[in-house]
């Protein structure tokens, strides 16, 4: 394994999950940001603010499926548009991994889930950026 890897293992049916990184000290785990939740006018979790500057960004929701998303800072993908530190996404933009990760070979014993638009309780949130190779997973709370 390459010293500048991340890699996650995520059980689909119950979202355990283990994280196993290469030896370089530059990979670094973060704690889940404190105002990582997004949280809208009906007071449903429907977004993150990711306080990296690029990211890649999974939806675990076990049972049901994986959806992800890819942002930088300022652009288009970000989707407050400002140059501010941090990514705003809401779930709602996120695409389901089996259109390019090959999951739709994954059986999860029951009919695959609705696109999200809100995060509950259960889910896991992975983020990583592949730039400075800063990392952080959280299974989300009630």
């Amino acid at each position: 394994m390459s010293g500048f890897s991340v890699f996650a293992a995520v059980n689909l049916l119950n979202g355990e999950f283990a994280i196993q990184t290469g030896n370089s000290p530059q990979v670094m785990e973060i704690p889940f940001p404190s105002s990582g939740l997004r949280v809208n006018t009906q007071q449903e979790v429907d977004g993150l603010i990711v306080p990296l500057r690029q990211a890649y960004v999974w939806l675990v929701r076990p049972g049901s499926g994986i959806w992800h998303r890819r942002s930088e800072d300022g652009t288009l993908q970000d989707e407050n548009g400002l140059l501010d530190g941090s990514i705003t996404l809401t779930v709602g933009g996120f695409a389901p991994a089996s259109d390019n990760d090959r999951l739709d070979e994954v059986d999860l014993g029951q009919p695959r889930g609705a696109q999200p638009f809100e995060i509950k309780s259960g889910d896991l949130i992975l983020t990583v950026d592949h730039r400075n190779l800063t990392f952080y997973a959280a299974k989300m709370e009630g």
